[in-house]
């Protein structure tokens, strides 16, 4: 009786690792994130999936924003690049390249990205997964973007937009993903969040 005590918990556990390993949510998942810096303060941030690489690049400037600037956070994101490696061919994921000037606290103008990206969901839905890009301006009334993508790249949904208009919008929503988008916030909950606003290796 003592040894079947023993050996159940164990089988269980056992089959539940098979049945995580074998789960569609498992398709992507965070092996490793490298970040690297050189002189021209450039970071590298290394998604690894099953059949894709994702990278997001961003580059820094050493100085820090006045205090007197909508967005505060540091250090002043230059400018930034997100692109997917899958079968030796690479892809360029959309997102917005609007550039606003803000005063250093060298009093310095310098030139930032308007959406500053932040985060990396990946969502399963129906057997099928897709992820979505977010970030925004660092004020409350500043412009904000969130893209939703299929593995390949290509857009689902894609909203860069303020409180008062719509800057650029691309549907090309079709199920599944018309009601993972609709009841995201409420229901779905992504099975992977990468978050990207650091430069550190977090």
């Amino acid at each position: 009786m003592k040894i079947l005590k023993t050996i159940i918990p164990f089988y269980f556990a056992f089959t539940l690792i098979n049945i995580y390993i074998n789960n569609e949510k498992t398709c992507i998942k965070l092996n490793k994130l490298e970040v690297s810096k050189d002189k021209s303060f450039k970071v590298v941030k290394k998604i690894n999936s099953c059949n894709t690489n994702f990278y997001f690049v961003s580059f820094y400037s050493n100085d820090n924003f006045n205090a007197n600037v909508e967005d505060l956070r540091t250090p002043p994101r230059l400018k930034q690049l997100l692109y997917i490696i899958k079968k030796n061919k690479k892809k360029i994921i959309k997102i917005p390249k609007t550039n606003r000037y803000q005063i250093t606290s060298s009093g310095k103008k310098i030139k930032i990205v308007d959406i500053r990206i932040d985060k990396i969901d990946f969502y399963s839905f129906k057997g099928d997964t897709c992820f979505r890009v977010s970030g925004y301006g660092g004020c409350n009334s500043c412009n904000e973007f969130e893209g939703y993508y299929n593995l390949e790249g290509k857009i689902i949904y894609y909203s860069y937009r303020n409180k008062v208009k719509d800057i650029e919008t691309v549907d090309n929503l079709k199920k599944p993903w018309d009601s993972l988008l609709f009841e995201r916030s409420y229901i779905k909950k992504p099975f992977l969040n990468i978050y990207l606003d650091s430069v550190n290796n977090n």
